[in-house]
This record gives C-alpha cells, structure tokens and sequence, in this order.
C-alpha cells in the first residue's frame, strides 16, 4: 500500500491478496453513491466468479437490495457477518446467486473516511462458518488500514494538483505581469519598484533592469510634494480592496503621460507590497475632454436655438424636454415628464404628433407637421420635425423631436393670404375671392337646382366727392358703404368690393327664375338703394352719396362668369342712365346693345385705319356777328351705315382707349387748317376750338404730342383753344393744374367746357389758367323764360368777368336769346342761331 500511488490499483491489489493468499472465494470493494437509488458501484474485485456482481444490484437504501451485509455495514458503519447466505433472510435477495456461484458465508467491512463510510471491503467464502472471530478482528484490521490508505493517497494525490494548479497560477500570473496592456508594477512600502511588466517598462521608457529598485518619485509627476505621494501610497497599504486614483507619469525622455493607477496590497515573497498597475488615459482623457466641449458645445446650442426639444417615446411619454423659453410648454416641465401627449395635449394637436411619431417610425424622421396650441400668452402654431433616435431598439423605440414656434410666419401667411383675397380698405372680398365664390355659386345653383342673383353696384359722382373733398374722406365713405352693405343681404350672401367705389353682392340661393324671384332680388335691391341713400356723417362733412345697381341671374355655368360680370356692369349703365340711383335687370335687349356696341368699336378700328372721319365746323362770332372763330366736330362717315353720330362712338372711343388716337388726329386736322387759314389775312385771325378727352389730357407726355403738331407750321398757338371739361380739372388737380400751365406757356388758349354743370370749386379755378369759360347751353336754352337760368348766366358772366375771363354761350338758338345775352355782358356766341356744324366746303368765313 504503501508504494502504490494509484488508487484502484491499490484497491485491485488489496482483493487480489485477499483471494490469493487469504482463500477467499472472491473479494470486491464497493464504494456508497449518493445517488437518487443509493447504489453502491463496484471500484476493484478479484475472483472466479466477478459476473455475480454484475446480477447483484446492491444498494444502500431501505429496500430488500439494501439489506443485505454490504448495505447494512454501509448504513451501520460496522462490519457485517453473515456465516450462512442461504439461510440468512437478509440475504434473500441474492440465495440464488449465490448458490450458483458457490457463495455460502461472507463478510462486509466499512472503510471509514474522515467523518463518514466511504464504502466496504466484502469478502466470499465457499462454505458456511468460514470467518472466525480472531479473522473477523484481522481483517477489520486490514480495511482500516486500507481506509488510511484511501485516504493518504488522495492526500497526496490533492497536493500534488494543488502544486502544479499553483504552478500553472504563478507562470500564468508572471505570463500576465510581464504580458498586460497595462504597466504593472511592484512596489514595497518604501515605493521602491520589485518587479515591472513589460508594458510598465515600454510605457516610461525604461528597460527593466532601469526600473527595478527604481523609487515612485522618479517617475510620478502628478504631485506637487512628495508627502501628498506619501501619503497616497500609504492610504493605499492601509485599504484591503482596490484603490484607484489619476496622476501623471514623466516618462524617461521627459515627456508627460496621463495615467489611471489601480492597485491593493498583498503579500510577496514574505513581505508586504502594492501591486499597482498603470493605465494610460491620455487618449480616454481627450475623449473625454472632446466629449465635454461636445456636451457643452450642444447645451449652448440649446440654450441659444428658440426651438423646443423633447425625447419622447413611442407611445408619446415626455421622457426628456429641452426648453429655451418654457411659456411655450403646454404644462410646466415637471407636469409633462412621465405623462403622454395624449394626456397634456388637446386632442387635435396630439393626434398630430402620434402621426409624426409613427411616420418617424417607419421611415427614420417625419417633418411637416404643425400643431396649434392655447398658451396662456395666446394661440401659438408649432412646426414638428421629428428623428428616430439612433441606437432605439426595435422594441423600446425614443424619438427626438423639435418643436418650432412659427406663430408669426403663421400669422404672415394668414396676412399674406388675407391681402391676396380681401380688399384693404373694407376687409370686404376682393376681386379674386369673388370670382372663385361666384364660381362656387354657379356651380351650386347647377346641382341644386337653384338661381344666383349677381348686382353690381357703382356709386354716383364718388369721383368728384373724392376729388373733392381728398381721399381720406373717399376712403371713410367706401369703408361705411362697405359696413351699409353686409348689413343689407343674408348670412352666407357675399359682398364684395372690385375695385374704386364698384361693389358686388351675390346671392346664391334664390328659387327658379320666376316672378317671385325677380321681387325678391328687387326687395334686396331696393333696401341697398335706401341704405347706401341716407346721409353719410364723415367727420365735418355730411353729404349723400347714391348707388347705380345693375342685377343679373345665373343658373350654373350657362354662360361664362366674365360674361355675367358684363351683363350685370350693363344694367348697371342703364341705371345711371336712367338718372341713377336706380335699380336695373339685365335683359337681352341690353345684349343686343352690347354686341351693337362690340360691332361698332371693332368698325371704330377701321374707321381709323380707313380715314373714315372729317372736321365739321360750327361758327362762333361777336356782339356783332362777326365769326372770330369755330369749333370744331368730328363726324364719322359710315361705308355702309352712313353718319354715325358722335355720341354713339366717343363713349367707345374713351372706354377702349381709341379716344387717343382719335383725339391726335382731330389736334393734327386743326392744326394744318389753322396753317392754311393763314395764307389769307381774312382767316389768320381765326381759332379753332377742339374738345380734349379726360384721358387724352392726362395721358403722358401730352404736352409733348401738342409741341410736336404745332411745330411744323409755325402759325400762333394761341389760335388753337382747347375746351376742357370741368370733371377732366378735378381728377388729380394739381397735376392738372400743372399740364396747363405747360400749355399756356407753349400759347394754347384753354377754355372751359359747359360750365356750371359740374362741381367746380372757386378755391381751384382762380388758380387754373384759363382763358374763356363756356356757358352751357342748358342754362341757355330757357333763359328768355326762366328767372333761374337767368340768374346763373349772370354770375357766369360776373365771375369770369372778375377773373379776368372771356364767356362765350354755346346752345344759341334764337335772337331772342342773343339779344338777352349780348345785354347781359356776354360776348361771343355759338347755336344754330348763327350757323350748323358743316364740313369744311360748306363753311363760310370772311
């Protein structure tokens, strides 16, 4: 045993002995499992007979197989003796085995281990009484010397693994001191270096040999006095766990390295040391540094951009919240961490941020996305832009999304959008509203079978009252007649302003057309009328200003919306010619005349093309009948329709614009008659009197286009004479004053026109520069009969008299007239009395 160093073989041999020299039939010994079956596994036998254990299943356990000697020396820890297997009851399990094999007595002796039985030595013999007390006590001898055996064997066979574990721990130590990134060192309680790492050695600059025995203050760089290094390395002999600490290490070239130092303290070889290890940080360091700049970098962005940043998650919850100003929060900050979105937002505006939540989701981001929130400050809008945020998983998604206050690019936009279709002055639609409203309405009337009414209305003489009495004043009257208006029709009507003093209400719910739809638009119309009749209060003025209303129907899209704007602007004409404040229909009499008056403007192209008008001349004389001069008249001469009157083409010429070249030509045509007149002294003396359009007066460079005609014949300008209307003076009336000042200075005579039927005012004609005033011939025509007439003509001829004016009275038509007149101080004359418009073969002159 005591050379054996193998314990099964130790074991073999024990019952190879115990068979050979002992005569025993068979010897085995049997180890106690603690398995769930406490069975009892064979570890070394001897004998003839072996495969008798194999049948055996014995076990330790309280059942018939754990009865037996081996389970009941196991279990009592005391050797067990049975001299008669085939008697014994105990043995009942296993009588047949052993009758078979020849087994009659045997022996079970506990091995003892420590504290508990390890197993049993059980012993076999061919006949009954075999083991005599003397035997039993000697082989009891022999299994406790075999326990001790057991047990010094597997005590030596434990130290010899716990040496080479401790081997293999100590090159494996070495192998990690010499071979770890970091620099490990050694050092004893003075500081002194016992032992480096390689790492340590390459780290500082030094071989290995340099820095054994080498002391912590050659190298350490991170203290400002040796006692504060002391004193570290002393708080770390007193720890029992590891210590940690950042300092600086000088290398051997000098240079600086920032390092991190973990270390504890431990024994080695006999005495106490601190086995440390150094850790370059310089890299984690500027990292670090990086990172905090970063960091800082990013909150001074914070803090500078207006807009709001919240971390939210996927189901809406306000994780985190970033908030330059924070009255732009719907809740305090502390309210919102934690909670939803679908908890602290109005409905609308958190359904709206889920959406841009989901989006974020499937696709990595989501912009676009605006929200209204009820601050206590007032309504703002917020633009959302939101990203999914990089390292989510899958699972526990977070978003960030920033929140963009956009409340005054709202604002403008609604602003913007307010000025593209709503009139300034009145807050009313304006054109571009209107026409898509009417579009609307027409298209209504057509699914619903139902009619729209559109009135157009234009206020009478506004642009005198604007001349007048200035602007500003105009602009408080458009503005209240726009207030008359919206109070006049239904809620859902739209009133609208297209542009000066023209208005449009449209109506879009009226039956079919019918009797009682024509009352019921006129009920409408005629509570307008009354409305927009009552005296207007406008600061220190009050006057009256009238509508003209012209009214159309529509029933879908029939007719185009251009169209029905004509029709309506039609019968609105036939209102002011029917003396205004008046209500019109269109009707297709009206049509007829609009294509009447299509017809005759495209021949007005012609005509001017063609050369199709002539001068006519109507005399004017003296007191004593002598011509001093003529007016002269256009005449239009018709291929096929023969003389169109002047008063069906020049309000065409003045609506297209024809009025300018037309006017030119008439200026041209006196001009060389003037030039002509010259070549004899009996028609040199004569003028020539033209009317000059409002337009063509204030048309640009005019008194450039008179200059240029007069140029070429050389005649005195003052023998042409233009007659002026007095509405052509009030439309902007210092740059008219100025235009005729510019003529004035070139010779021109200027006369008014039908004087005393508009609304000049004595403030601006003292400062005209006119020559003549014109009486008009309906003061003239009743002035034999009629004490007003009368009166008027007198303060004409006073006041031009006093102005240093000639008067010249147009409209005379008998000689009772002349002689009033002639006896009223007037002294030029002009009527059929004296002469009728003729063409110029016809015109007798001196």
């Amino acid at each position: 045993m005591v050379r054996e160093t193998n314990e099964r073989n130790l074991l073999t041999r024990i019952c190879q002995l115990a068979v050979e020299t002992g005569g025993y039939s068979m010897a085995w010994v049997g180890y106690a499992e603690d398995d769930a079956s406490q069975s009892v596994r064979c570890i070394a036998s001897f004998g003839p007979e072996e495969a008798y254990l194999k049948q055996a299943n014995i076990t330790w356990n309280d059942s018939p197989r754990g009865q037996g000697s081996v389970g009941t020396a196991i279990r009592s820890g005391k050797t067990t003796v049975v001299q008669d297997m085939l008697a014994s009851p105990s043995m009942r399990s296993w009588h047949t085995a052993a009758w078979e094999h020849g087994y009659l007595s045997c022996i079970s002796l506990p091995l003892h281990l420590d504290t508990h039985v390890l197993g049993t030595l059980t012993l076999y013999a061919g006949e009954t009484n075999a083991f005599s007390s003397d035997e039993i006590e000697l082989l009891a001898e022999l299994a406790n010397d075999l326990a001790y055996g057991i047990k010094t064997l597997r005590t030596r066979q434990e130290k010899d693994e716990l040496i080479v574990a401790l081997r293999h721990e100590s090159e494996k130590n070495w192998a990690y001191l010499h071979n770890a990134s970091d620099g490990i060192h050694i050092l004893d309680v003075h500081g002194n270096i016992l032992e480096a790492s390689n790492s340590f050695c390459a780290m500082l600059g030094y071989t290995h040999d340099e820095l054994l025995g080498m002391n912590v203050v050659q190298w350490d760089a991170g203290f400002s006095t040796r006692e504060d290094l002391d004193e570290v390395l002393k708080g770390q002999f007193r720890q029992t766990s590891r210590t940690i600490f950042i300092t600086r290490h000088r290398r051997k070239d000098g240079t600086l390295i920032d390092v991190e130092v973990s270390g504890f303290p431990l024994q080695f070889n006999g005495q106490q040391v601190l086995f440390n290890a150094s850790r370059d940080i310089g890299e984690r360091l500027a990292f670090e540094r990086a990172l905090n700049q970063a960091n800082a970098d990013l909150s001074a962005t914070l803090q500078a951009i207006p807009d709001l940043l919240f971390e939210l998650s996927e189901k809406g919850e306000y994780l985190n919240i970033w908030a330059h100003d924070e009255t732009l929060l719907a809740q305090q900050k502390d309210l919102l961490l934690g909670r939803t979105v679908l908890d602290m937002l109005p409905p609308n505006a958190a359904k709206e941020v889920m959406t841009a939540l989901s989006e974020a989701g499937e696709n990595g981001y989501s912009h676009g996305h605006v929200i209204c929130l009820e601050l206590p400050h007032g309504r703002h809008w917020f633009e959302l832009s939101t990203a999914l945020k990089p390292g989510a998983d899958k699972i526990h998604k977070h978003f960030i999304m920033i929140s963009r206050d956009i409340t005054s690019h709202k604002k403008s936009e609604e602003e913007i959008q307010h000025l593209a279709y709503y009139d300034q002055l009145t807050g009313l639609p304006n054109r571009r509203l209107f026409l898509d409203r009417l579009n609307q309405a027409m298209a209504y009337t057509h699914r619903n079978q139902r009619t729209g009414a559109l009135f157009f209305l234009d206020l009478d003489n506004f642009k005198v009252l604007n001349d007048t009495l200035g602007h500003a004043m105009g602009d408080l009257l458009l503005r209240q007649v726009a207030q008359r208006l919206m109070a006049c029709v239904r809620e859902g009507d739209t009133v609208a302003r297209l542009g000066g003093d023209e208005f449009v209400v449209l109506l879009e719910d009226l039956q079919e057309p019918t009797l009682e739809t024509y009352e019921q638009a006129r009920s409408i119309g005629d509570k307008v009328l009354l409305t927009l009749g009552q005296p207007y209060e406008l600061t220190n003025h009050s006057l009256i200003c009238t509508p003209s209303i012209g009214v159309t129907f529509f029933h879908g899209h029939h007719i185009a919306m251009e169209e029905l704007l004509k029709q309506a602007d039609l019968a609105m004409y036939q209102a002011k010619n029917a003396g205004r404040n008046a209500l019109r229909f269109f009707d297709t009499q009206m049509q007829a005349t609009i294509n009447q008056r299509a017809s005759l403007e495209t021949a007005l192209r012609i005509a001017l093309d063609h050369q199709q008008f002539e001068l006519y001349y109507q005399i004017q004389v003296d007191e004593q009948r002598n011509v001093i001069g003529v007016e002269g008249l256009i005449r239009w001469h018709h291929p096929e329709k023969g003389m169109i009157s002047p008063g069906q083409f020049i309000p065409i010429a003045e609506e297209t614009g024809l009025i300018l070249p037309l006017g030119q030509w008439v200026i041209e045509q006196a001009c060389a008659q003037l030039a002509h007149w010259q070549q004899s002294k009996n028609t040199r003396t004569l003028t020539i009197a033209i009317n000059v359009s409002a337009k063509q007066f204030h048309q640009k460079n005019f008194v450039q286009h008179i200059q240029t005609a007069l140029q070429p014949y050389g005649f005195d300008p003052a023998l042409l004479k233009f007659e002026l209307t007095e509405s052509l003076l009030l439309e902007d009336i210092e740059e008219t004053i100025e235009t005729m000042t510019q003529l004035q200075e070139i010779g021109v005579t200027l006369s008014l026109d039908d004087f005393g039927t508009g609304y000049s005012s004595l403030q601006y004609l003292k400062r005209l520069p006119l020559a003549q005033l014109k009486i008009d011939q309906s003061f003239v025509r009743d002035i034999a009969t009629d004490d007003s007439d009368r009166a008027i003509v007198r303060t004409i001829i006073a006041m031009a008299k006093s102005l240093d004016m000639d008067v010249i009275a147009e409209g005379v038509e008998t000689s009772e007239q002349f002689h009033w007149l002639k006896e009223g101080g007037c002294a030029h004359f002009q009527g059929y009395y004296f002469g009728y418009p003729v063409p110029l073969n016809e015109l007798i002159v001196p």
